[in-house]
């Protein structure tokens, strides 16, 4: 069963992953005060598996769409199938079952949606992961305003001999929302199941349905890297124009700043003023430690614009505690990107968890969205009590 927690009056500023806990998924959408404001409420109350749900909130409406995948049958065959449906700011629900990609059977193995909104065209869009034996392939479609299918599914990236990495239950696909270029860029891990190129791939989509050329936003190897995150920052004046992405692969990697065209941009500047770096340093100096699980938000703050970066972290220790560990936060700036040693980003503890080991890690994991009426980030985690 999927439930839903309701907190607040208003639509999400962004969609809001799931965060998996024991046997429930629940979503958390802020009040200013950060109190809930009304119950749960079920999305789906079938006893098969159902699992990955993400939301995305048209913010014209006030409606949201939970997509989410669910275990059915098609005819002798078991076979999982992304639902969508669609509820009012009340949480109650409109119109009927919403099938993006076809009745069941349709695909025989739908995984890990990733959903996200257009203000300007006033459309969704959501994409999957189809697996297959010798390969998976990535489907994207637009939703209409009330989450009518538009027409015929895009194939994103390459079809033939990849597998689309899914070490991490939270999933690897993302679509993050460009609202300069009105465009969508929809980013997955993948490994060749034969030679070739590895890593995280980025391919963006405008909202009529152009497709760009795939990009390899890096290639960090198989065992390197279980998930990725994105933001976007509509920072103006940017070359090319179309704001900036912070780009986070899971592992010991620290951030990219991308362009709007997802190259890297340099941050480190030799005296001579040659380039030579590229990752941003979260942690410099004290505390350090090995941050897992990111998420990250963009927002603007007492006037600042600004990146959030949440992550887990077992081995720092804070205040001379030496049991010290849980989930961190720091800033990153989208407009200055000249880093040097008197220009730092400084983590800061969000939440101590005593228990913050290996084999919970996926259970702590933090979320973290912006509320622009509030002008403050919100996160939520899960823990044990």
């Amino acid at each position: 069963m999927i439930t839903i927690k309701t907190v607040g009056t208003g639509p999400p500023s962004r969609s809001l992953s799931a965060v998996p806990f024991v046997m429930a998924i629940i979503f958390l959408m802020l009040s200013l005060s950060g109190t809930a404001a009304r119950a749960d409420f079920p999305v789906s109350t079938l006893t098969g598996e159902e699992k990955w749900p993400v939301v995305a909130a048209n913010t014209q409406t006030g409606d949201f769409l939970v997509a989410y995948v669910r275990e059915e049958t098609a005819g002798y065959e078991t076979v999982f199938s992304l639902v969508v449906k669609r509820f009012n700011s009340a949480g109650v629900q409109q119109g009927g079952l919403i099938r993006p990609f076809g009745d069941p059977g349709s695909h025989m193995a739908i995984s890990r949606p990733a959903i996200a909104y257009s203000p300007n065209a006033n459309i969704f869009l959501v994409t999957v992961v189809e697996r297959l034996d010798t390969r998976d392939r990535v489907l994207a479609r637009f939703l209409g305003s009330d989450g009518t299918p538009l027409p015929t599914p895009e194939y994103l990236f390459a079809t033939d001999y990849y597998r689309y990495y899914d070490r991490d239950e939270s999933g690897t696909l993302k679509v993050t929302h460009n609202s300069l270029r009105d465009e969508f860029l929809v980013t997955v891990q993948r490994t060749s199941i034969y030679e070739g190129t590895q890593g995280v791939w980025g391919q963006r989509i405008s909202t009529s349905g152009v497709l760009s050329s795939p990009v390899l936003m890096g290639d960090f190897g198989v065992s390197g890297v279980s998930s990725q995150v994105v933001a976007y920052a509509p920072v103006l004046g940017t070359t090319p124009s179309g704001g900036r992405y912070l780009f986070f692969p899971t592992g010991n990697d620290d951030p990219y700043l991308l362009d709007s065209d997802l190259n890297r941009i340099v941050v480190f500047y030799k005296p001579d003023g040659t380039p030579f770096g590229y990752t941003i340093p979260l942690q410099w100096g004290e505390p350090d430690g090995n941050y897992y699980l990111h998420d990250v938000a963009y927002g603007v703050v007492e006037g600042k614009r600004c990146f959030l970066v949440v992550y887990s972290d077992k081995d720092n220790r804070y205040a001379g505690d030496p049991d010290w560990g849980g989930i961190w936060g720091t800033y990153v700036d989208p407009e200055n990107v000249h880093y040097d040693e008197d220009f730092k980003n400084t983590p800061f503890p969000l939440v101590k968890i005593d228990s913050h080991t290996d084999d919970i890690l996926h259970e702590n994991r933090a979320r973290v969205a912006y509320n622009q009426q509030a002008e403050a980030f919100f996160c939520g985690m899960a823990r044990e009590k």
